[in-house]
């Protein structure tokens, strides 16, 4: 809602839902959202549960001249809904919730499903500890830097290790390619470059990158982080490789 009336500036919102508990829920939801905006639905519709009975709602939202209509129900009726106002020429926008069935509400509403909003639940950002949400992260989030071991900061019980720089002018500086895995200091970890190795060993290399070569992200056509249960193909590391 905040985008429809907040971005969008739409004022004029019906709600067009299935009649059952999960039916009006989804009603109150929306009153209470554009309540926030000193707003409540223009026109409201409704259709018998399990049924492709769509007509009445359609008649009943159809004067109010919507800009948006939200639905709830299932992938069936709101795909025969939406048929219907678009063969009736609505010049609307039409939402509905993941409850309706993404795949099935395509396949049923064929071409005239084309623009329909279908909200999804999904993590929140910050739950690092899903790959679904690292995964999106590494394709979404630019590298700044221009480093792409900052990827390894998106990696669960990876954290970026700490100047050890002893001299003032150098001690803001960022240890690129230093991260701290499974509590072990970055000197543990195993770059790995096409199958070769790239790692810079040595205690002395305080505020250095802990690998040899740091290619460019631009050339990077795979990145794997493995923190534990190894292949003996990564030889040996008690960090990461």
């Amino acid at each position: 809602m905040d985008n429809l009336v907040g971005t969008l500036g739409m004022k004029k919102i019906a709600v067009f839902y299935q009649e059952d508990a999960f039916g009006v829920a989804v009603l109150e939801g929306v009153k209470i959202a554009l309540k926030k905006h000193n707003l409540e639905p223009v026109a409201l519709g409704t259709f018998p549960r399990n049924t492709m009975d769509v007509g009445k709602g359609l008649e009943q939202i159809k004067p109010a001249n919507p800009e948006a209509v939200v639905m709830v129900g299932t992938y069936a009726p709101l795909a025969e809904f939406v048929k219907r106002a678009r063969a009736d020429r609505w010049n609307t926008i039409f939402l509905t919730v993941s409850f309706v069935g993404t795949e099935a509400f395509a396949k049923a509403a064929g071409k005239d499903g084309d623009g329909v909003i279908i909200t999804q639940v999904v993590p929140p950002p910050s739950r690092k500890d899903l790959p679904a949400v690292t995964q999106y992260q590494s394709a979404a989030l630019p590298l700044v830097s221009r480093n792409y071991s900052d990827l390894l900061g998106l990696v669960t019980g990876v954290r970026q290790a700490p100047s050890a720089a002893t001299t003032s002018s150098i001690s803001s500086l960022v240890r690129a390619g230093a991260y701290n895995v499974n509590g072990q200091r970055s000197m543990f970890n195993n770059f790995l470059l096409d199958a070769l190795d790239d790692n810079a060993y040595g205690e002395s290399n305080q505020g250095f990158d802990n690998q040899i070569i740091a290619v460019p992200p631009d050339s990077v056509a795979q990145f794997q982080v493995v923190t534990d249960n190894e292949s003996a193909e990564y030889g040996r590391s008690s960090g990461a490789t």
